[in-house]
């Protein structure tokens, strides 16, 4: 847990150290079943798709809270500013899209996406893997550089411009 005041046990640690012992849940692990697309550039928009399953249920999540503390992948966050808001929930124990604009990322075959809500990070589904046709190079996410400006508009087989 990343802040144990916002907790109901935390006043109760210093008089019962079994008030103070986390337990896994998996109702309240998030679950990134894909995000599409899954080739990616830098200033795209891209969809998470998450089943938040219990996270949102029972006042899990406060109120004024975002619905989840993190979208990033490979470290950089997503921005979200203009597609999510902190009053908005997922549906529990269904599959919700979350959308979102990748951002300052550097290019890599295989990006690790991040998801992290109130209650931990999520698990990322065996779904939300692709291949190739051989099924040798497989990858979550796949980044992609973004060519700005070409310095030349002339070049040859050999290489160079």
């Amino acid at each position: 847990m990343d802040n144990l005041e916002d907790t109901a046990a935390a006043g109760n640690c210093a008089r019962n150290e079994l008030h103070c012992q986390l337990g896994y849940r998996r109702e309240y692990t998030p679950i990134i079943h894909d995000i599409v697309p899954n080739q990616i550039y830098r200033g795209q928009s891209i969809d998470w798709y998450i089943n938040s399953q219990a996270v949102h249920w029972y006042g899990t999540t406060p109120d004024g809270r975002m619905p989840m503390e993190e979208l990033s992948i490979d470290g950089y966050l997503n921005d979200w500013e203009e597609t999510i808001e902190a009053e908005d929930r997922l549906d529990g124990y269904l599959i919700d899209r979350l959308s979102a604009v990748n951002t300052d990322q550097k290019p890599n075959r295989q990006s690790v996406p991040r998801a992290r809500f109130i209650t931990g990070d999520s698990y990322i589904r065996d779904s939300a893997r692709h291949c190739n046709f051989a099924g040798d190079d497989c990858w979550n996410v796949r980044s992609h550089a973004v060519v700005e400006e070409v310095s030349a508009n002339e070049g040859s087989v050999e290489g160079g411009q």
